[in-house]
């Protein structure tokens, strides 16, 4: 996680990855987590060596903020604004 240095952006991202699980539900009968989605984030909190406590404080404070997003387009605009400057040239910002 070398392109993560600090343990906001490595918190960032566990957020990020739990949301975009939780929302990604195709149909509603539908597990709200299916089976490779569930592997992929339990990759990512590996990768992420966060401790077990603040994973949990993470998932809770997702939870926490899923029922207020309008939508996958303003979870990842909300999650994501700061992260880049408009001129840093890797494309739009």
């Amino acid at each position: 996680m070398a392109r993560l240095p600090s343990s906001e952006d490595r918190e960032l991202a566990l957020k990020l990855g739990y949301m975009m699980v939780r929302v990604g539900r195709r149909s509603p009968g539908e597990p709200s987590i299916n089976a490779q989605e569930r592997i992929a984030y339990r990759q990512l909190v590996e990768l992420l060596g966060l401790g077990d406590e603040r994973i949990r404080e993470i998932e809770w404070a997702a939870e926490a903020d899923l029922p207020k997003k309008q939508g996958l387009a303003q979870l990842l605009e909300e999650l994501t604004a700061g992260w880049r400057q408009p001129d840093d040239g890797r494309g739009p910002a």
